[in-house]
């Protein structure tokens, strides 16, 4: 108030439930943007399927909540913003007004994956697989796909090419996974200051999730190096990539392993992949992009 700030752009919505309540009464004439990364309700209630009984009772009751949640803080705010046309679709249900949901998609610096001398970690005789994340406890999605990959896809791809070394790299990945840190083809990286070593110089991502919400910078981040990328549909949520054109898209280990060993071994169909979703990402999910859409939620309240 003493500063006389009447428009709020409230950044780690999903947080934001409290503060932007607080602003709203208190405030009521100011003007609040909802800036969300994802539709967190979705993201906790897509575990349930792969939970235990008392834990799925848990998520059930704490996704109700967050879903009441993102109700209110819709209708309150004047701007709900969503990284995707998936999760503006969600959050549409909860207004008539349809303009206040606005796109502000999740976008990369592309400039900065330009290889820089940077030196290669990756075993030059072995293909490699590459896989990132944040990895911590059992539960966690990532932790979910990296073991999904290692125990079910993993198997699947050596019996066609015997030497392809999995890179799994991340903050907690050497704890999570320390079983499988003596396994001749599988490196377990840990956390690491930048991750161009490794990514710039394999031959393909993935993407193995089985749940989450929001879009994936991993995808983002190997298209802007030139590395084709293998997920599941739900990975590759809420990116306008084609299968077949701009990625891969595989649902069951036999299938998944199967693009991987195709990327791997026809170099002429994974540089044709790794272009187009290159082209995709610098065209819709650069800086330029964000700032135009940045821009246009700004435009709506100039002149309040």
């Amino acid at each position: 108030k003493r500063k006389k700030i009447r428009f709020f752009w409230i950044g780690f919505g999903n947080l934001s439930f409290g503060l932007i309540l607080f602003i709203k009464i208190f405030y009521p004439q100011s003007k609040v943007v909802y800036d969300t990364d994802s539709v967190w309700s979705r993201f906790i209630l897509r575990e349930v399927p792969y939970a235990k009984k008392t834990r799925r009772i848990t998520l059930k009751l704490r996704g109700f909540i967050k879903n009441l949640e993102e109700n209110l803080l819709t209708k309150f705010s004047d701007i709900t913003t969503a990284v995707s046309e998936v999760d503006a679709n969600h959050y549409s249900k909860f207004v008539k007004q349809k303009e206040k949901i606005r796109i502000f998609a999740n976008v990369i610096d592309i400039d900065y994956y330009k290889p820089k001398n940077i030196t290669s970690k990756i075993e030059r005789y072995h293909p490699a697989i590459y896989l990132a994340g944040s990895f911590g406890h059992y539960n966690s999605p990532m932790d979910k796909a990296a073991f999904w990959m290692i125990e079910e896809i993993l198997p699947l791809i050596w019996e066609r090419i015997q030497n392809a070394k999995f890179y799994l790299v991340g903050r907690n990945s050497e704890y999570c996974f320390r079983n499988y840190t003596n396994h001749k083809n599988i490196s377990i990286i840990g956390k690491v200051e930048s991750v161009l070593p490794y990514l710039l110089y394999s031959n393909v991502s993935v993407v193995p999730l089985k749940f989450e919400s929001g879009t994936r910078f991993k995808i983002m981040e190997a298209a802007a190096c030139n590395i084709p990328v293998v997920s599941t549909s739900l990975g590759a949520e809420g990116l306008d990539l084609e299968h077949n054109k701009d990625i891969l898209l595989a649902n069951d280990p036999i299938n998944f392993a199967k693009s991987v060993v195709d990327l791997i071994t026809n170099k002429e169909k994974a540089d044709y992949i790794a272009k187009n979703c290159r082209e995709k990402i610098k065209k819709y999910y650069s800086l330029d992009s964000l700032e135009k859409q940045a821009n246009k939620i700004l435009k709506a309240y100039e002149n309040d």
